[in-house]
């Protein structure tokens, strides 16, 4: 696992962001933190690095977690066994059974999309689709790094169940990775979690201007 630090400057208020599988900061570069501090989390092949949780929290008047895609079970896996220190944590087009045929992705997509992941084309496909149909910044990261990534948060999906830590979640209607129907029946089973949908794809990111913008989708 990797963070970085997008904007440290003593602001008030916390944004922790568990971004996607594949991704790194390249693919958010353009989201202007304005009065946020925020920190990024990526890529989830091993469990290093974590942040000093409890004390991100006593640092800031008010923490904010939010979750895209796969980091969305990487954010539950993380914070799911502490007390909670954030003020709302927001699941955006993700689900906490992201391997699951009824409630994610389903296992023989998920175990086809790391087999074939080294073919440029397979990638360029992926991107398309996450972002629907059009263009974006993509990761700078090797595909092999990024195979790995994968093939490690299967297993870790299988081996650990994950505590719900989402008070809102953002179901987008265009998601053509996880797909509408599979979030909407991983939500059902978390009746806690408020529920928005939304007429967006897999990844709304390129859309918005700012990380307010993010947080602020479907509240």
């Amino acid at each position: 696992m990797k963070t970085r630090w997008l904007r440290q400057a003593g602001a008030p208020e916390l944004l922790i962001f568990f971004h996607g599988w594949s991704m790194d900061e390249t693919t958010v570069a353009h989201l202007a933190p304005e009065d946020l501090d925020v920190l990024l989390i990526w890529d989830y092949s091993d469990w290093e690095a974590v942040p000093d949780w409890r004390g991100l929290g006593e640092s800031y008047a008010s923490v904010r977690v939010l979750a895209w895609s796969l980091g969305v079970w990487a954010a539950a896996r993380c914070l799911g066994n502490g007390p909670a220190f954030w003020r709302e944590a927001v699941a955006l087009n993700g689900s906490l059974w992201p391997v699951d045929a009824s409630c994610g992705i389903a296992p023989e997509i998920f175990a086809g999309t790391a087999e074939h992941w080294l073919e440029e084309g397979a990638r360029r496909n992926f991107y398309r689709r996450c972002r629907g149909g059009s263009g974006g910044t993509i990761p700078g990261r090797d595909p092999l790094e990024q195979q790995r990534e994968l093939r490690f948060l299967g297993e870790a999906v299988r081996r650990e169940p994950v505590r719900n830590v989402f008070d809102r979640a953002v179901i987008g209607m265009r998601d053509r990775i996880f797909g509408a129907a599979a979030l909407r029946a991983a939500w059902a089973r978390t009746p806690e979690t408020r529920v928005t949908e939304l007429e967006l794809p897999h990844d709304p990111l390129g859309g918005c201007r700012t990380w307010r913008e993010v947080v602020e989708l479907g509240a």
